[in-house]
């Protein structure tokens, strides 16, 4: 400011909001500056895909939480092994695919003689059918990769 000036500079104040920004122009105009992690990968049974969430942020400010992404681009392996488990070995798959039906009777079909015979001969536990699940489904991340498998 100018000693013999009785015009004063403009002050601007850090807890005061002064402009509103929206978070989609910092993604358009400032992606490269924005660090992005992702959380809670699951599948999902509406999507039929695993997906998990996203956090951007901007100099330690959050952009934007809890965006909902695809996630087998992000850990193909971890996304297959959820993919399975979730998919396959849960029943959380809604498809018409033959395969599926017949292994979800066999399923029911084994859960229902250990019941009559009330002992667990066999141990039918997520872990031990996701690992035999895995092996054969290596390259399939989704629904869609299973009905082209299938095909």
């Amino acid at each position: 400011m100018r000693a013999n000036s009785s015009r004063r500079e403009p002050f601007v104040c850090a807890d005061r909001t002064i402009a509103k920004i929206e978070p989609e122009w910092i993604e358009t105009v400032g992606a490269h500056l924005l660090k992005k992690s992702m959380s809670d990968a699951h599948w999902e049974k509406k999507a039929a895909q695993v997906v998990a969430f996203e956090r951007a942020t901007l100099y330690g400010l959050t952009v934007y939480a809890r965006r909902r992404v695809s996630y087998g681009k992000q850990d193909p392996k971890y996304a297959r092994d959820l993919f399975i488990r979730g998919a396959l070995v849960e029943g959380e798959f809604d498809t018409r695919l033959p395969f599926f039906a017949h292994n979800r009777k066999l399923v029911a079909d084994i859960e229902q003689l250990e019941h009559k015979r009330a002992v667990r001969t066999c141990s039918w536990t997520t872990n031990s059918s996701s690992a035999s699940t895995c092996d054969a489904l290596r390259r399939h991340l989704d629904c869609r990769g299973v009905r082209a498998l299938i095909s």
